[in-house]
């Protein structure tokens, strides 16, 4: 796996250097060319930034990028943000318990990387900046509201290169809304549903002159949903363990405030705060017995100026969570698990045209991520705290290369991060004068680079895509120094170990895409890939340890091979009616050590979704779609397999326009299937056969 990396990383960098020189003479020769062709087809118009950091037609990027816009998101029945990424092309969504719970154990797996037990190997982006959790890399996909969205970009394939760590299968890029028109306008949206649902939101934004700003509040509440399946061990003592019980409940509060200033057309400033409390409290029957809650500040700053022929983005955001599990053993808590997380990123983007056929990006980056995490273990009257800082400074850059009149576009990139991680553990038995063990710093250094490129030779009737990728993954600090221990039966606890000396994971991935549109109301793409991995992080079985029953442990995996075909097919007949049919096989092994030829967890072989909208303002707009996940792989026995079903969603809505105000009622089914239970996977599943009903207003 070395050799292959090394090899592929001196022929990435020799095609770079040629690159450059070959467009240096192309560039002497055609001084005169001013702007790059644009393409004819509209469904190839799309702009979208997540790619190369610039803005940029569809037809002109070297990766595989899907985009959801605004009109796209109102249409999709969605009942949180991640709801909305679930019929999309090359991604699986591990959504286990739907709007009754949290994202804490939700995911997202781009081309099979996410799988296997470890969260954070598809980057989180809220307009361009990281907004994954430091300890876990995941993002809370219920403390942003749909309402605030304006697009959605999901760049699927290596970008290591260009983001950093996490990036390993892909980058998903949340940018929200800005107001659009001066003035003042409101929306006012309330929701009921399946487990007593009560969801209700304000969404109100003003333009005053250069000033403009956002404001948006949201209130969720239901009975919860018990991500066990009925089919579970329930607890001798615990009566409502695997079963829903009116106990159970969920209430989410979510704010959002966001202003905009634009001094001229060279520069500008906006500024977000978010702020999410969630709890999911009354599983079991046990006073004060808190399953999961989640308390989370936000805030960012982005200034964007213009230098002549630099264009400039400076970002920072930061971020604090307090978070609380609790674990029940019989009638009583077993564990107790608050965790105090605190994040910084700061980074400046610089854009620069070289001439008429170079777009040269380079800038730098840091982060900085803390975790404290405390147990209180009562059965054994024991009290443990863990945590770790992790510190990152990067360097990258960029050039997109358009040769032969814009038919050929070159990508090629590389990024350099270095990486310091400490961490401590204390421990005790009898919570007095305990003992700290300092784990030493651990320093990582990652060289990655990318080359992409798109040949677009008929002006967008045939358009052939490649890209040659590294990417990686720095263990984060729930790996090295977090862990976990939950209840089992009776008494008894399952310890999930951390391991403070894990290696960063490290992959090469080639790609290959071709996309025909002979009409501009059909477009057809398909890609195929294949990723060599080696290091991927995963949880084992380790020896007891009493009082435990189970113990599992984090290591490196030997060697990964993922290898899969994404397909695509989208038709618009007429201005009111779409259609579109995605899919993708996957086969995603471990290639090397004890657990060679077994699958990796979670990732489905297979996924094939198909839908249509009709959208007539003057009659209603109706979305149906239907989405098939293939065999999931639970663990390393062949027989302990999930998935392999179907499911089914529909959102009708009619929206009545009169002076000075809208109406838009609106009814939802999410999940649709015929089945009793659907299961991703032996310890989690998705409510089913869910309806809503809601209104929405206007002015």
């Amino acid at each position: 796996m070395k050799n292959f990396l090394d090899f592929g990383l001196l022929v990435l960098l020799l095609v770079i250097c040629l690159l450059l020189i070959i467009n240096t003479s192309v560039e002497a020769q055609d001084l005169a060319q001013n702007s790059l062709r644009s393409g004819s087809s509209d469904l190839l118009k799309e702009i979208v930034v997540t790619a190369t950091r610039t803005s940029q037609d569809m037809s002109k990027v070297t990766s595989s990028v899907s985009v959801l816009n605004r009109e796209e998101i109102e249409q999709i029945p969605a009942q949180n943000a991640l709801d909305l990424l679930r019929n999309m092309p090359g991604i699986t969504v591990g959504n286990v318990r739907g709007e009754y719970g949290s994202s804490s154990n939700n995911r997202t797996i781009i081309r099979g990387m996410g799988s296997s037990g470890t969260l954070g190997r598809v980057l989180i982006l809220v307009d361009g900046m990281l907004a994954v959790s430091p300890d876990t890399g995941i993002f809370e996909w219920n403390s942003i509201d749909v309402d605030t969205i304006e697009r959605i970009e999901v760049l699927r394939g290596p970008s290591s290169a260009l983001y950093g760590s996490n990036a390993m299968g892909g980058v998903i890029n949340i940018i929200t809304r800005k107001p659009d028109q001066d003035g003042f306008q409101t929306k006012v949206t309330s929701k009921f549903g399946s487990y007593n649902l009560k969801n209700g939101a304000v969404y109100h934004t003003g333009v005053v002159g250069h000033f403009n700003y956002t404001v948006s509040v949201g209130y969720r509440e239901a009975d919860g949903f018990n991500v066990l399946p009925r089919h579970a061990p329930i607890a001798t003592s615990n009566v409502t363990y695997a079963r829903n019980d009116a106990s159970e409940k969920i209430e989410s509060k979510l704010v959002n405030l966001k202003a905009g200033y634009k001094l001229d057309d060279s520069f500008d400033i906006n500024v977000d705060y978010s702020f999410n409390d969630y709890k999911n409290t009354g599983r079991f029957r046990i006073p004060n017995y808190n399953l999961y809650s989640m308390r989370k500040h936000s805030f960012s700053v982005q200034l964007r100026k213009k230098f002549g022929d630099v264009d400039s983005i400076l970002n920072f955001r930061t971020e604090t969570a307090e978070t609380d599990y609790d674990t029940a053993s019989g009638m009583r808590n077993g564990n107790d698990s608050p965790n105090q997380t605190l994040s910084y990123f700061v980074e400046l983007v610089n854009t620069m045209n070289l001439g008429a056929n170079n777009i040269f990006t380079f800038g730098l980056s840091g982060s900085y991520g803390k975790l404290d995490r405390q147990y209180h273990y009562f059965l054994v009257n024991r009290y443990r705290s863990k945590g770790g800082e992790q510190s990152n400074l990067a360097a990258f850059l960029q050039d997109q290369i358009s040769l032969w009149d814009g038919k050929i576009q070159i990508v090629p990139g590389m990024r350099f991060d270095y990486w310091l991680t400490e961490g401590y553990d204390q421990d005790t038995y009898i919570k007095t004068n305990p003992g700290q063990i300092n784990y030493p710093r651990e320093i990582d250094k990652s060289f990655t680079g990318k080359i992409g490129v798109n040949i677009n030779p008929w002006n967008n009737l045939v358009i052939f895509r490649t890209n040659f990728g590294q990417a990686y993954r720095v263990a984060n600090l729930n790996d090295r120094y977090g862990g976990s221990a939950s209840t089992a039966t009776g008494n008894n606890i399952t310890l999930t170990k951390p391991n403070p000396y894990l290696k960063p994971e490290k992959s090469l991935t080639l790609d290959f895409g071709v996309e025909i549109n002979p009409l501009d109301i059909l477009s057809i793409s398909l890609t195929g890939y294949q990723t060599e991995a080696k290091n991927f992080i995963t949880t084992i079985n380790g020896p007891p340890e009493p009082p435990y029953v189970l113990v599992r442990e984090k290591v490196n995996m030997d060697r990964v091979r993922i290898k899969g075909l994404e397909a695509s097919v989208k038709l618009f007949p007429t201005n009111y009616l779409s259609f579109f049919a995605e899919g993708e096989i996957n086969d995603s092994k471990i290639t090397a050590g004890p657990s060679k030829g077994y699958h990796l967890t979670d990732t489905p072989e297979s996924k094939f979704s198909i839908g249509a909208t009709f959208s007539d303002p003057n009659l209603f707009t109706l979305r149906v779609s239907a989405l098939r996940m293939g065999k999931i792989w639970v663990d390393q026995d062949p027989n302990h397999v999930e998935g392999d079903s179907w499911v089914g969603d529909l959102r009708l809505s009619r929206r009545v326009d009169f002076d000075k105000f809208w109406i838009e009622p609106f009814v939802e089914m999410s999940n649709i299937t015929g089945r009793k239970e659907l299961r991703y996977s032996s310890y989690s599943r998705l409510p089913i056969n869910t309806f809503y009903g809601g209104l929405s207003i206007g002015f």
